[in-house]
């Protein structure tokens, strides 16, 4: 991971504080550092964390924010957001984003308590964030944000790789869908997004493995890759944001990202 922004937060043993996270994604990965180091350092603080995911099944770190819960059962509020997971509550489901936000104003938070907030996520999600946390009463320098970039620029196309034409199976909730790729494609992400499949993203720009998906069949080429470790890719995982087939017949699993 690369994060870029200014989090830099330094807990003080001495401070009472209020703290909300909002992390969408892959977004927890700085906000559990932030999150876990705060309430050890600091006793008479609070942090609430708003966590968007598709599922319970993709979350990244359910066990250590169980435990950090466990931990801190006074003083760490979680709220699970999921878009693509039946809810008790109307209010817990779906994506962040303003109106979600001013729900959750209206029936559980009041946002103006809180002294520091800190945003990570897909670009999107976190500008209409900080937008409507100064719309409901926390202060602009308050809100903090943390960007994933790509180390060196933007996404590139794998390179030498002609993929239009080509098909790409994509296994996703234990079923598969086949979408083809067009010459506008930068990768099976690209595609598959384009022919409205709902796949897990954040960065697009090979850093933050939300996009991991493993090769079953075939062969593929990488544009870029900041964030996957050599077991991984040896098992067989890519990066689908930056991922082309350079063969026929790909099929590629996302069901199995949290296997490696």
């Amino acid at each position: 991971m690369v994060p870029q922004g200014h989090f830099g937060y330094q807990p003080q043993a001495e401070r009472q504080g209020e703290y909300l996270a909002i992390a969408a994604g892959s977004g927890i990965t700085p906000m559990m550092a932030i999150i876990s180091a705060t309430l050890a350092t600091e006793p008479q603080s609070r942090f609430t964390l708003i966590y968007g995911n598709r599922s319970s099944h993709s979350m990244m770190f359910r066990q250590a924010l169980a435990d950090l819960k466990d931990r801190y059962p006074q003083r760490l509020q979680v709220i699970h957001l999921f878009s693509q997971e039946s809810m008790d509550s109307d209010l817990l489901q779906g994506r962040i984003d303003g109106d979600k936000l001013r729900q959750l104003a209206d029936h559980l938070l009041d946002f103006s308590r809180f002294d520091e907030a800190f945003i990570c996520g897909p670009a999107a999600m976190m500008d209409e964030a900080e937008a409507t946390l100064r719309e409901l009463g926390v202060a602009e320098k308050s809100i903090h944000l943390e960007r994933f970039n790509t180390p060196g620029g933007n996404v590139k196309r794998a390179a030498g790789v002609q993929a239009e034409g080509r098909t790409v199976t994509i296994r996703q909730d234990g079923r598969d869908r086949l979408i083809a790729l067009s010459a506008e494609d930068d990768s099976i992400l690209d595609a598959a997004l384009r022919q409205g499949a709902d796949l897990p993203f954040a960065c697009k720009g090979g850093v933050c493995a939300t996009c991991k998906c493993k090769v079953l069949r075939g062969e593929v080429a990488m544009a870029a890759n900041y964030s996957l470790e050599a077991d991984e890719l040896a098992a067989g995982y890519v990066l689908s944001c930056q991922s082309l087939p350079t063969s026929g017949d790909v099929v590629v699993d996302f069901d199995a990202r949290g296997m490696a």
